[in-house]
């Protein structure tokens, strides 16, 4: 990533998974991964991390995948970070 200087970064997360169990072991182990995962690029200037919905309304019916709310949400957010990004780059020059 340092030889990255020029290059913006953004990382999704992981979403929850809704087609197991609420105790699932699963879903503890993507929380601890998008925990540790937001913190490893807030080292980082030029690289940010995108959260996607978790809320299961916008999971289909076997909760696995984003239905179409779902992914449209997922959109308007890495395009608000890509906007961001730009605005923060007009700033600086």
């Amino acid at each position: 990533m340092e030889r990255q200087s020029q290059t913006n970064v953004l990382v999704v997360n992981v979403p929850n998974r809704f087609d197991l169990g609420e105790l699932s072991c699963v879903d503890y182990e993507v929380k601890d991964f998008n925990r540790k995962l937001d913190k490893y690029m807030k080292s980082f200037q030029n690289a940010a991390t995108v959260e996607v919905t978790s809320d299961r309304d916008h999971f289909n019916q076997h909760g696995l995948h984003l239905k179409r709310n779902g992914k449209e949400l997922a959109a308007k957010a890495i395009a608000s970070s890509i906007k961001e990004i730009f605005k923060l780059q007009r700033k600086t020059q």
